[in-house]
């Protein structure tokens, strides 16, 4: 249903429902796993609407994987003419860190214009996407996550982090369609 549903679904995990029968479940914050470029306007404004009627804060989840580094000293015909790799520069992950973050804001501005009322805090770290959104699932109220559009061959596909949320994550996640092209 995840990959189908023309609407967005919900997916409760056991150990949510559980809380909930046993009156632990809070309202939480509503945690978005955002691709500046990729996540469609959908997605972000049903995570700004839930938060909103929640009365709950948002947090806009930014993951992303820093370019390889070489490991190791570059292969040589002889061992007096191997060349060790250059070491990465401290500045370099500061400097994606930067334009990553400078990319969140600027998608999410259209939507903090439209309901400023909601309290958006902002996480944007090199990191396994699925990975950070699981761990942050264990105190938040829901997972707000896209899918991807339909696949020249006609299959859906949730996409590799709604996929691992599903399976995981220890909060309610939500999966947003993206609006079927006209």
């Amino acid at each position: 249903l995840a990959a189908t549903a023309p609407c967005p679904l919900v997916v409760v995990p056991h150990e949510a429902r559980a809380a909930a029968l046993e009156g632990g479940a809070g309202a939480g914050r509503v945690l978005l796993g955002l691709h500046p470029e990729e996540t469609p306007d959908e997605v972000v404004a049903f995570a700004f609407e839930a938060a909103h009627h929640r009365g709950a804060p948002l947090e806009a989840v930014t993951a992303f994987r820093l370019p390889p580094q070489p490991a190791g000293p570059v292969v040589a015909p002889a061992p007096a003419l191997q060349v060790p790799p250059t070491l990465p520069l401290a500045d370099d992950t500061e400097a994606f860190v930067r334009e990553a973050d400078r990319e969140q804001e600027e998608r999410l501005r259209p939507f903090v214009a439209r309901r400023p009322e909601v309290e958006l805090v902002r996480t944007v770290v090199p990191a396994d996407a699925a990975g950070l959104l699981v761990e942050g699932s264990r105190d938040a109220g829901l997972l707000v996550v896209g899918r991807h559009h339909r696949h020249r061959f006609g299959s859906l596909l949730v996409g590799s982090v709604a996929h691992a949320v599903l399976h995981h994550a220890h909060c309610p996640v939500a999966v947003v369609p993206p609006v079927a092209p006209v």
